[in-house]
């Protein structure tokens, strides 16, 4: 493992830093459930719990620590925002940059007959823009979705000018922040977002099993799953009230430690990060666009997403031989078919290199060489 080169990261981050580990060991050492007793263990994560409400809220700028909504990944944190605002009837305005955890949402809702939507082309760079989405708006639009930035090309949205849009239309602005979180800080308040979603195991460097939903004061989705609290057991119906009512079930409280710990090491050490980001993908867009024999689907925008397929070979095919010479990428349609087919890559999809600022130079530069003397071996054999 000590030469294995970890570029997926647009999957799951390859790396999470010490405080991370030291938090989910300590919950699996004082295993209390939150609000379900009065005893140390459980009061302990119930506060761990509360505390991490309260450093996510002040990491996204959102508005109030008891709307920020813990869930199981960032697919559920976005079927909750779908299907607990849409009523029967409704328009949705989305785009043709998104991941299938929310196409299929909607898809599933359209073929059930309760709502239409429209879906909006990306310029020319991969990016949405505020002026397209203001083009497909119409009177019944209750919901705008879009991702912040793309997991195929790296396209970026107009976050601030969308959310303005949409709430001039009188819509909700829904963020898949799924390939931006912890990459680049977003402001919930400053741009408008009403429900804001994320995976904790990508950029934000916390563990699989959690995702993240903010909800602003204008939105209200009703609960998804049904079931126990740890609060007003006598009711039997589930109760309306944030954060309670949408996180029905035991949550994976050691994930939320690990949260809490990796969102305090990304406020200390976020700038460094960043700056160690932006230099590896300056780099990487350079020597990919380089070599003659890449074709490369990366927006001029995009910080950790490089998306590429070589030309005499299938993506599978430089995946698979990248792997077996220890250097981890993923090649397919990243759950994006959409926008795979609006840039005529859906018969065998791309090969994806995922960026973490834990990456290096020297790591990148293998990449490039390994690349190098493969397109030599496809041309000879």
């Amino acid at each position: 493992m000590n030469d294995y080169i970890y570029l997926d990261n647009a999957a799951t981050s390859g790396m999470k830093p010490q405080c991370v580990k030291d938090a989910v060991l300590r919950a699996l050492e004082e295993p209390g459930s939150p609000n379900r007793g009065a005893h140390y263990a459980s009061v302990a994560a119930m506060q761990t719990v509360l505390s991490a409400r309260e450093t996510a809220c002040a990491y996204f700028d959102a508005t109030d620590p008891e709307r920020i909504i813990f869930t199981k990944n960032g697919t559920e944190a976005l079927n909750i925002a779908i299907r607990g605002v849409l009523k029967e009837g409704d328009h949705v305005v989305t785009t043709y940059n998104e991941h299938n955890s929310v196409m299929r949402v909607l898809s599933e809702l359209k073929k059930e007959g309760k709502i239409t939507y429209t879906l909006v082309s990306p310029n020319a760079d991969g990016c949405i823009t505020a002026e397209r989405i203001r083009a497909a708006l119409q009177k019944d639009t209750r919901l705008v979705a879009v991702c912040a930035a793309s997991n195929v090309s790296g396209g970026t949205a107009e976050l601030r000018e969308i959310g303005k849009a949409a709430h001039a239309a009188g819509a909700l602005f829904l963020v898949d922040a799924a390939q931006m979180a912890g990459h680049e800080r977003i402001s919930v308040r400053n741009e408008d977002i009403d429900l804001f979603c994320t995976p904790a195991h990508k950029g934000l460097l916390a563990p699989m099993g959690l995702g993240l939903l903010a909800i602003s004061h204008r939105a209200e989705p009703l609960p998804l799953i049904y079931g126990g609290t740890g609060s007003d057991s006598r009711m039997l119906l589930q109760p309306r009230d944030f954060p309670d009512g949408l996180e029905a079930g035991t949550m994976n409280t050691p994930a939320i430690y690990g949260l809490e710990a990796s969102l305090g090491f990304l406020m200390k050490n976020g700038e460094l990060l960043s700056e160690q980001l932006h230099a590896l993908s300056f780099y990487l867009r350079r020597a990919l666009g380089e070599m003659e024999e890449v074709e490369l689907f990366a927006s001029s925008k995009s910080l950790t997403v490089f998306s590429f397929r070589l030309k005499n070979e299938e993506p599978d095919e430089t995946s698979d031989h990248l792997a077996s010479i220890g250097i981890a990428t993923r090649a397919g349609l990243h759950c994006a078919p959409l926008l795979h087919a609006k840039m005529g890559t859906e018969k065998s999809g791309l090969v994806r290199v995922g960026l973490s600022p834990f990456n290096t130079l020297s790591e990148l530069k293998r990449l490039i060489n390994a690349l190098k003397t493969h397109v030599l071996f496809i041309k000879h054999r």
